[in-house]
């Protein structure tokens, strides 16, 4: 439910929360064109390399008898203790406070 809200009203639920929008009215409506937005500066410059590498372990390791060719997609679940600052995301107080 808490999706659904959030799509069709991007200020009450993050005023709540966060003491004002979570998303400009901006970033909103290109959400709401293309599915996604980009936030730069969320992760500092560290984090994202330190997800990067995690996620490429882990698909290195989960997928080793089949190397990725960029035929088909790859995944995995990041949420275990080969992949910690992916599994510290579910308390992040960036994404839960």
């Amino acid at each position: 439910m808490l999706a659904e809200f959030a799509l069709t009203d991007h200020t009450s639920f993050s005023d709540r929360h966060w003491g004002g929008p979570m998303l400009t009215d901006k970033q909103f409506q290109h959400f709401r064109t293309f599915g996604f937005v980009v936030l730069r500066g969320f992760f500092t410059p560290q984090e994202v390399e330190t997800l990067r590498a995690e996620y490429e372990e882990e698909l290195d390791r989960v997928y080793a008898h089949a190397p990725f060719t960029g035929e088909k997609r790859y995944w995995t679940t990041m949420l275990h203790p080969r992949t910690p600052l992916y599994s510290s995301l579910l308390e992040d107080e960036r994404f839960c406070s």
